[in-house]
Order: structure tokens, then sequence, then C-alpha cells
């Protein structure tokens, strides 16, 4: 079971109630009775309770999930999975593939069993990334299981009614093939697979289905890639999932110090229905793919299209991530009168009196504006300290800590001030709530990380007040992210997605197009607020969640609010960012306003020594700045409610803080944003001016530390949280010896320049053309173009398939090559330089081809193979020809040897992207087609896929045959299957893993894209080369084993 939990009484791990329904926690309390609303009706709490059923009763309640809606509505119409569409009907389940936005209010695709109906759909299990929804009751029920980026939703029934399948009449196609029930190009153009059990058989016509399964209680659904152009063989091809069920999924994770990396696993263990296979079908996100580990399974599989990016699919039941952690600092080191041009410590000072004058602190407020003018005092206290300004800074303390304890306390009868524990819902409230923190249970992480940061606050500067209000912080820890699966009060992770990688703020998902989250920045807060209070009270557990969910998110933002990578929003997307994130669904709008400057705002605000993330991708800074300058009146200093000038000036100081300061100098009657300290402000701007820009390549063996560059000089910086002396070591090879309980500077150490790299030659061949053919016996002149800056060319070398053939020291650079063998040859140009630089060019295919074959293929051109090779499934031995007409049509005859039945055959021509056409009946499990449009010389790429009864399915390695060639078997040439060959990890950063299957003589060729040959070298099944001296960039490798080749791209970073 995966709710597996030891649930105790709250009772019993709290201290005894000082009065009925008071918890006395350390010199905090909290209650459990709810306290009444105020005078304006507020401290709300959520309609009904959760619907929970099954496995599910008596744990706490997962709330804010992108499937959270179904705990809290009577039949959810928004549970978005990517690329699954879900709603919940009183009868059963609907399908649908809804590309953007909110779900259509009919059943595309709907699936029931007998009269089984609930007027409530509930929850009745869940684990890390799937959960599963019940219809029914008592000894009469049917479950369905959906994860997210899962193909498949899998289903159970205790009842010995039939299921039934619905389509919507009129959209698409229905099949049955075996037991397996096929919509093809259905509404959105999306197709579905529905699998009986082997054996089971479907009854009806048209758009209804029923089946009895055989007998058995298990089936399960599928949506195909958009992309599919044949259905039936597609889920042909699935069906060796449809029945390994996902009885449990675990996201672990791990922080190594030392090299600053969180590693996730993300495990499921399989429940196999039936068949041999016994591994799930995942999908993984961008944030995954781009992140695997070098150890990692690699996704291989179907890809599907969707909002969120393309997700890979994997069979597998394991995968790992690994994000590096780049450091965070409570706030920067301080400025010294003459080290920024025009900072003023007298200005500063006046600042600072003014925001501890006008602290905003009163009695009417709710949890989510404290937490900002908390934010507001605390970041002026920091600068204060700094700066020896102790007045202030005590003002400051003492106001913080006043109000946080006041929050942290209740007192029978108050209203306001206090946390109430709703056991219902099983979480913490702060009343009064704002934005629905109490009604929805929305944005806890938002509010509370003001809270948690407050709390590290109050620690840093006045060590042990912990000891007595430390587990009443904890308690807003864990409401919003505990770390224990076996919290008896709290979900797991409740606010963190941990498969998203991101947070949701929306409590029950109320919104049609899912779950939603606005304000990343201050999710991220939340993120540094548990690294800053695990670090200043020693809770290491604390800690590295924190830095788990910060690294993990960080990369989510990049993806999918900030597409840094250009790979998640569509090419016409107006902005460089979206603002809202929902689980179908994403836009510029905020809450309160369409404002594009409220969407880049919300984005960024409040920036503090938690938010350089943002400033990780210099680039990107760049970009949305120059587009925040043009869309926004920044530059002129409009007045404008959304447009936030401090916050916008803050993240203009990622890259150029002088300009910064000169926008802050010119306006200095704005409004202030609420929550804005101008002291920060303008302390943080000469700061980063001194310091220059965040080195995010450089991390630390200490989460409190960060590295800055300004020209040639490193500043390294960390802040000590223990109450003994700490070394802090860079991955630069810099150590920082840091007081206890302090901020350590070295004051910046001059690097030399590195010198300049020599510039590598370019070079290109120019002839002969790509896909020309050469006559064998004949000489054929092969020439390039060659350059190089700053130094002159040497030589030109040309090789043919990695061998020379001939060199050339002048311009023209050219030289004679007559073949001897016919077949598809790789033709590469070699330049070197005086500088010794050299590089390789691009290689170029030509066929080549015997005289005796002319330009009339009619009296040969016959080419045979016969093997049991498969790329795809197993169990069929088969037997290939090739044959060439005169007009160069190729005729491609396809021929099972093994003993099966209802054997059925297919044509791949991968010769100019992927064409798959069914071939024609030509005998005894014998099958033709002929391919058109094709010339005598030209070399194509074919595959044959055969399917038979039973969901057999065998699919050949491409194999490349020249037109109108008589064809020994030196003329094919095969392609390794994906399989075969395993590069990892991708982006590689030290070292590149090569795996080959099969024998182990290979030869394998890296090529940077400028065409320098960056390896040549013969390796055994298995080599590991080392490229942590490369520069970032795409390469090539070519693997060569025998007569079979294959050419991967893969990025350096």
């Amino acid at each position: 079971m995966k709710l597996s939990r030891i649930v105790l009484s709250i009772a019993l791990l709290s201290s005894l109630p000082l009065q009925a329904g008071v918890v006395n926690v350390g010199s905090g309390s909290y209650t459990t009775d709810h306290p009444g609303y105020d005078q304006a009706g507020r401290n709300k709490v959520p309609a009904g309770t959760p619907q929970l059923s099954g496995d599910a009763v008596g744990h706490p309640v997962p709330t804010n999930d992108w499937w959270s809606n179904v705990l809290y509505k009577d039949q959810s119409e928004n549970i978005f999975a990517y690329p699954m569409g879900m709603r919940t009907r009183a009868d059963g389940l609907t399908l649908a593939y809804i590309p953007k936005g909110a779900m259509v209010d009919f059943s595309p695709v709907h699936i029931s069993v007998g009269n089984i109906s609930s007027a409530k759909t509930t929850v009745s299990d869940y684990s890390d990334w799937t959960f599963t929804m019940r219809w029914g009751s008592g000894s009469e029920y049917f479950d369905a299981t959906a994860g997210l980026a899962m193909p498949f939703v899998y289903f159970t029934k205790h009842s010995s009614q039939a299921v039934t399948v619905t389509f919507r009449e009129g959209m698409g196609t229905v099949s049955v093939d075996g037991s397996t029930l096929v919509l093809s190009k259905g509404f959105n153009g999306a197709s579905f697979a529905i699998y009986a059990p082997e054996g089971s058989t479907w009854t009806g016509n048209g758009y209804s289905y029923t089946s009895t399964l055989g007998g058995k209680d298990y089936w399960s659904a599928a949506i195909l890639p958009l992309s599919t152009t044949d259905a039936v063989a597609t889920a042909r091809n699935l069906r060796q999932y449809a029945f390994v069920f996902p009885a449990d999924t675990r996201v672990n994770y791990s922080y190594d110090e030392a090299t600053a990396q969180v590693r996730t696993d993300y495990v499921v263990t399989p429940d196999v229905k039936e068949g041999s296979t016994s591994t799930v079908l995942l999908g993984l996100l961008p944030h995954h793919w781009a992140h695997l580990a070098a150890d990692s399974a690699v996704p291989a599989g179907l890809t599907y299209a969707t909002l969120r990016g393309d997700v890979r699919t994997l069979a597998g039941n394991r995968f790992s991530t690994v994000n590096t952690f780049g450091g965070i600092l409570p706030t920067l080191p301080y400025v010294e009168e003459g080290a920024s041009t025009g900072f003023s410590k007298a200005e500063l000072d006046r600042l600072e009196a003014e925001v501890v004058a006008d602290h905003g602190l009163t009695d009417w407020t709710d949890t989510y504006n404290d937490g900002q003018l908390l934010n507001r005092l605390i970041q002026t206290a920091h600068v204060a300290k700094a700066s020896g300004n102790n007045a202030v800074f005590n003002q400051a303390f003492n106001l913080v800590k006043q109000r946080l304890e006041n929050w942290l306390t209740y007192t029978s009868g108050e209203k306001a001030f206090l946390f109430y524990y709703n056991k219902d819902w099983t979480t913490m409230f702060g009343y009064p709530a704002g934005h629905g923190q109490d009604e929805y249970i929305n944005d806890h992480h938002f509010h509370w990380g003001y809270f948690i940061h407050a709390a590290a606050f109050i620690e840093q500067y006045s060590p042990g007040w912990a000891t007595q209000w430390g587990d009443m912080v904890n308690l807003l820890v864990r409401d919003a992210a505990t770390s224990d699966r076996n919290d008896p009060m709290f979900p797991y992770l409740r606010n963190f997605s941990p498969y998203a990688g991101h947070c949701w703020a929306n409590g029950v998902a109320s919104l049609p197009q899912g779950n939603d989250q606005e304000s990343t920045s201050e999710s991220m807060q939340f993120h540094s607020s548990l690294i800053h209070w695990g670090s200043v009270t020693g809770n290491r557990a604390v800690r590295d969640l924190g830095i788990y969910m910060y690294a993990t998110e960080q990369s989510a933002v990049e993806e999918y609010w900030f597409d840094q990578h250009e790979r998640i929003l569509p090419s016409d997307w107006k902005y460089s960012l979206v603002s809202r994130v929902f689980g179908n669904d994403y836009d510029n709008g905020t809450f309160w306003t369409a404002d594009i400057a409220a969407s880049y705002a919300i984005e960024l605000y409040p920036i503090h020594g938690g938010s350089f993330y943002l400033g990780r991708n210099l680039d990107y800074v760049r970009k949305l700045w120059s587009e925040i300058a043009a869309n926004t009146g920044i530059l002129s200093g409009e007045a404008n409610s959304n447009l936030w000038h401090d916050t916008m000036w803050k993240y203009l100081s990622f890259i150029d803080s002088q300009k910064a300061i000169e926008l802050y100098n010119s306006n200095p009657k704005r409004s202030l944003k609420f929550g804005i300290s101008q002291a920060q402000t303008y302390h943080w701007l000469h700061a980063m001016n001194v310091l220059g820009q965040y080195d995010s390549s450089v991390t630390a063996d200490y989460p409190v530390a960060m590295v800055f560059r300004k020209g040639d000089k490193v500043t390294h910086v960390a802040y000590n949280y223990d109450s003994a002396p700490r070394t802090v070591t860079f991955s630069d090879g810099a150590t920082l010896v840091v007081e206890a309980r302090s901020m350590g500077i070295d004051g910046g150490i001059v690097v030399p320049p590195t010198p300049e790299e020599p510039t590598t030659p370019v070079v290109t061949v120019t002839s002969p053309a790509v896909g020309s053919t050469i006559t064998v016996g004949e000489a054929a002149t092969l020439q390039a173009s060659a350059t190089v800056e700053g130094s002159t060319i040497t030589a030109v070398d040309f090789l043919v398939d990695g061998t020379l053939v001939g060199t050339a020291t002048a311009a023209p650079y050219a030289v004679q090559w007559t073949p001897t063998e016919e077949g598809v040859r790789v033709i590469t140009a070699r330049a070197t330089a005086a500088n010794g630089k050299q590089s390789v060019s691009a290689g170029i295919e030509v066929n080549v081809r015997s005289a005796s074959v002319g330009g009339d293929a009619g009296d040969g051109g016959v080419c045979s193979v016969t093997s049991d090779e498969l790329t795809e499934g197993s169990g069929m031995t088969y037997s290939i020809e090739f044959e060439t007409a005169a007009n160069g049509d190729v005729t491609v005859t396809a021929e099972g040897l093994t003993d099966v039945i209802g054997l059925v055959a297919f044509v791949r021509d991968l010769t100019n992207g992927f064409t798959e056409m069914q071939m024609q009946e030509a005998g005894d499990k014998k099958f033709t087609y002929t391919l058109t449009g094709h010339s005598v010389g030209e070399a194509i790429k074919v595959a044959c896929k055969f399917a038979w009864a039973g969901g057999g399915i065998g699919v050949t390695a491409p194999f490349t045959y020249m037109v109108g060639n008589n064809c020994n078997s030196s003329m094919v040439e095969r392609e390794f299957a994906d399989s075969d060959v395993r590069i990892y990890p991708v982006p590689a950063s030290d070292c590149l893993h090569v795996d080959i299957a099969g024998a182990g003589d290979n030869h394998i060729y890296i090529w940077s894209a400028d065409g320098s040959l960056m390896l040549d070298s013969q390796v055994g099944a298995s080599t590991t080369v080392n490229v942590s001296h490369w520069h970032p960039g795409v390469y090539f490798l070519r693997v060569e084993s025998g007569n079979a080749v294959r050419v991967e791209r893969f990025v350096k970073r």
C-alpha cells in the first residue's frame, strides 16, 4: 500500500493542551478549535470535507497538487496530467486531449463500469506523482490511477459488471484490434487505445463498446502522440506497457555539500498484471530530461508534444536528475563610502530611519501583508547592522520579534494574530488570512516563507530564541513542506509537487485550467527561508529540503515561466516569460491586472540575497530587461502602481548596476510598492556596483556563500551561521575563513585574464556536392575552402570515411580521388593553421556506384538480407529484398520467416523523415510495397515493421540501399538501433559515457560544431571521454562498428 503510515494522535506529538483547543508548543501555541469570525467575516475554512476513500482515509490530506480538485469538488473538471486531460462524471472518467485551456463539457472518450456511479468521486490512494480515483462504494466500485506525464491511465474494478467505453460520435474512427480498442484521430486530432487483458473481446459497434475483460479485473487506457499516423500500429507497440501498473511512485533527494549538487531519484514500484514486460512507461518533462544524471536511464521512446514542451517517454522504473545549487546570502556585504560613486552613509542612515518610523505594522492586516512588512524591516535591519546603525537595527529587530511572537501565540478568545490547525483538511491557517489562504488553502508557502524568514533573522541575531519558539516555526515548515512521509499532521511536501518540479499555490485547484502558481519569486523565497532557518538552527534536514526545492524549482522556473531555452512557449509568443502557469494553461495576466508591467514584476519580487537564481543566465537577464524597457515606462519614471521600480532596478543590477543607480537617482519621488525598503534598494544597487555580476559557475561547500566577478576581480562572500569559525571552500580553489555568525568577504582576488585561444580554421567541402554520384575507377576532384583569422592555412587534408586520400598545401585546396568500391562514402576536409589549430569540416555523403550500372537499372539492382535483428519487439526472423525498376522505383519485399498467426507488414521510408505504409500481401507471410520518387544512384534508408496476433511486433534495423545497385553485402549499411548506442549525460559537463551494444571492436569520432576533430579513437563496448576542458557548445559523435554506423548530437555545458 502506498499510504502505509503510522497515524498518531496530535496530542501525542505536542505538549498537553493549556485549555480546550489550545496546544502549547514551546513558548508559542495554536488552537485546534475554530476561533470564530472577525468583524469583517474573515477567518474562513474550506467548504465541506475532503472526499476520501479506501487507503487515503485517515491520512493527511494532500492539497495543492495537480489533482487536488478531486478532493474538493463532487465531480472535477480540471485534471491535467500532460498529455492526458481528464474529468470525472458520476458514472466514470472522461479522457481528452486539450492542447491548452479548460476541459470540454462533453466526453471524447468515457469509461464506466456497469451501473456503478458516485455522486462524489473520491480519492482512494496517492503517491508522489500518481493518484487514484474511485467510483462506487462497499463491495461494488472501480478505480482509475493517473500519473503526471504518464501516457496511461490504469483501471481496476471490484465488480462483475462489464466495462463500457463510449466515444463521442462523429469524432474519429474506432476499430477493434484483438483485445485493444483504438480511436484514431478523435477530438483535437488525438488517438487513444483502450487495453483489455489478453484474450478479452470488445463487443459493440459505432461509438460504444463493452468488455467483460475475460473475467479479469484490470484494464488501461493510453493517449497516443498527436503525430501518430497509424493508431493501430502505435497502440500495438504500446500494449507491452499496458498492464504494468505503478503501485507506488517515490521521489528521493540528496544534497552533496562538497559539489553543491542535488541528486533526485524518481522511482516506481511496478505491479505487473500480465505479460513479460516489467517496466512502467514514464514521461519525462523538460526539466527532467535536460538534467539527467550521468548514470540515469535516458528516454528513448515516443515523444508527446504538450504545453510543457516535449514529454519524452522512458520504459523504466527509475531515472535520476542532478541540479546545481548556486548559493544564497542573508544580505549583500556592506558598501564602504568611496567604493561606489555616489554612495553616502548619511543617506543610507536617513532611509533606514524612514523605514522603522513608518513600519506599517497595524492591527488591520493579514498574513500576506504582514509578511511583506516583516521582510521590509528585515532587509533594512540587515543593512543597518552592517553599517553600524545600531539604533535602527534594534528598533527593526524588536518590531519583527514582537510581531512574529504575537503570530506564534494563541490566547483564548482572540480572533487575530493566531494559528489554527484544521483537522479536517490537516493544515494550519493563519488568521486573518489573505488571498484565500484559509478558504482555499492557497499560498501557504508564500505566506509562511515570510514568517520563517523572519524567524531565521531573529535567531541569527539572538541565538537561542529558537529553543523556545523553533518548534512553532517548524509547524509552518511542516505545513507547507514536511519531508516526513509519516508526519501525522501534514501531507508530504504539500505545496511542492515533486514531479512537476515546482510549487502549486491553489489548495483545491479551483480554476478551470487546473492548479496554478503566479509568483515563482515568492515560492523561491520560501525555499530560501528554509535554507536560512535550517542553517541557523543546525537542522540539516530542513536546510537540505530547502536546497532541494530551490534547485529543482529553479530548473522548472527557467523552463515553464521564463522559457530560457526557448522550447516551451510558441515561437510567436509576444513576451519572454509568462506570469501565471496553470495545470493546462499559461498567460501574462495576474490575479489583479492584465498590465504587462505586473507580469514582469510578480516574477521578480521580492529581490534579496535569496534571489540570485534570477541572475544565473545573464543573457536571459539582458533579453528580459530590454523587453521590460520597451514594454513599460521604467526608463521614463512612469507613475504606475503595477510598475515596481525598485524591483526592476535591482533586477537590472544583475547586468548593469551603474544604469540601475542612474535610474534610482532620476526618480526620487516614485511611489514605493508595498513591502519595499528604499534603504535596501539604495544599498543593494551600490553593493552590486562594487561586486559586479553573480558568477554562477563557481559553487561552494557551504550553501550560504556566493561568488561575484567584476572585470578581472573575483569576490567570494559567505555568511557563517555556526557558533564557531568555518572555512568555506569554493569550486575555483579559493578558501575563505569566516568567523562565527559573521559575513566573510575576501575583498576581491585579482584573477589574470584568460589568454585568448588561437582561432580555429573554418573549412568546408565544396566539391563534390552532397548526394552526388561518383563512378568506381574514375577520378573525382575533392575541393574545399579554408580560412582562419589571425593566421594562415598550411594544409588541407581530404579524408574519405576517415582515411586520408590526399593533401593540398595551397589554394585552391583540391586533390584527385579514385574510388575502388561501391557504397555510400563520407568525405571530410581537415584544415591545419600555422597557429597549430585544426578543424574538420562537416561530412558530406556521396554515392559511389559501378560503371556497369549506368543510368539504367532495368537489368540489376536486386539486394536482399536475412536477419533476426530487431530494434523494437522480438521473436521474428525475416528477409528483406530491394529491387530497382528502370525508372528508379524500388520494390521492397518483406517476408516473415517465423511461424506466427495474422502477420501484417509495414515499410518505413526514413530517407527524408519518417513515413510508414502498409505493405500488400504477396504470398504466405510475404509482403511488397513500391517506393516511388527516388532516382538511380540515390541512397535511401528503409526499415520494415511486422505485427502479428497476440500483440507481437518486430521492427527491423534501418538499411541503406543504393537505388539501382546489384547490392553485394557491402552495399547494405546497417544503422545502429537506438538502444545499441547510449551516450550520457546529455548535456555533459565533465565526462561523456558511451556504451555500444555488441562486439567490442568499435571506432568513435567526435567533432565540434566548427568542424574540429576532438577525438578519433578505437574503443571497446564502453568508454568514457573527458570533456571537462572542451568549450561549451554542440558536438557530433560518430560510432562505427563493421558496416554499422550511428551519428549522435550532444551538448557540452
